[in-house]
């Protein structure tokens, strides 16, 4: 009785600031939905959605990037390595670095069809691609934070992911405000507000892993770009969490097809501010509503508990304490 509530303690201590965390991110769609609602056009609103939504299926794809760390750096520390541990995280942030320079110069293509499957057209068409395309400069950072955040997490620190991710999202809230409301800059302010809140959120993550680190990172990188050793471990785990993962936003899209639609920029064309807001900005608010709500994976990470259990069970399972779960 009292294993089970030493472990109710555990996982409890995991997921609460999982909770939090996950907490500010439809906080800061609702908020950039504020902010663009004032402007004299929706169409910067629908912009912003349906950039935003084709973003966060391509980015969300290489979630696995954190749960597969997540798991290698589990074992790792439960068996006591954590310089190893460290070594993962290495190797993890160059292969972010990798599908993110991928992700970059392959834009023209997987963001035309995105934005064609939306039925994006016209002026909204062309904020929404300067919008995506701004945004596809944070794909370093964006993809870097996942691999950070992933070592946090299998290391059974959550605290140090809610801190980042709130001062992340709230800084951004501020950039929004500044860039959209005082300099005008319309959809293209809401995109460059994120790409400085994603780099400065990355570089939180890294200063983070050198603080509690004994080892030193810049050290392990460098020794993973000259050693293939460990790449195979880290490439099979992705491999299983990519197919997992896009099966599932493959789902979430069909599912979503209907909303998407809804975002017509033309709908507001030359039309009167209250017919265009009930007939653009509601169903652009219900889409950000769906996006960052009801993203796969994303209501058992609310709960928190899908962070937890992968850090709890891949450190019991090399530590030799697996009965933790019986």
């Amino acid at each position: 009785m009292q294993r089970q509530s030493s472990l109710s303690t555990r996982i409890w201590q995991l997921t609460w600031p999982a909770i939090v965390s996950n907490i500010s991110i439809p906080l800061l769609g609702l908020a950039d939905a504020a902010i663009l609602g004032h402007l004299d056009s929706a169409r910067y609103l629908a912009a912003v959605t349906l950039g935003g939504a084709v973003l966060s299926f391509v980015y969300w794809g290489f979630n696995f990037l954190r749960m597969g760390t997540t798991g290698l750096v589990a074992r790792e520390v439960g068996a006591g390595r954590r310089d190893d541990a460290l070594a993962v995280l290495a190797r993890s942030l160059i292969v972010a670095l990798g599908l993110a320079v991928l992700v970059m110069l392959s834009r023209p293509l997987w963001l035309g069809f995105g934005l064609g499957l939306m039925g994006a057209s016209g002026t909204g068409l062309e904020l929404a691609q300067s919008y995506s395309t701004i945004r596809t400069l944070s794909a370093p950072a964006a993809l870097a934070t996942y691999a950070v955040l992933g070592w946090f997490i299998g290391s059974g620190t959550t605290r140090w992911p809610m801190v980042i991710l709130v001062l992340t999202n709230g800084f951004n809230v501020l950039l929004d405000y500044l860039f959209i409301l005082q300099f005008g800059w319309g959809s293209d302010g809401a995109a460059w507000a994120t790409v400085i809140a994603e780099y400065s959120g990355c570089a939180l993550a890294l200063a983070a892993v050198a603080s509690v680190s004994n080892s030193s990172l810049t050290d392990k990188i460098r020794q993973a770009l000259s050693s293939r050793t460990g790449y195979r471990a880290l490439l099979i785990a992705n491999q299983h969490l990519l197919v997992r993962t896009m099966t599932l936003l493959f789902h979430r899209a069909s599912c979503g097809s209907g909303a998407a639609q809804a975002l017509l920029p033309r709908s507001v064309a030359d039309r009167p501010v209250v017919y265009g807001y009930r007939r653009a900005v509601q169903p652009c608010l219900r889409r950000i509503w769906r996006v960052y709500f009801f993203l796969p994976d994303h209501a058992a990470r609310g709960a928190g508990t899908a962070r937890a259990l992968p850090a709890l069970g891949g450190a019991s399972s090399t530590a030799g304490r697996a009965q933790l779960f019986a």
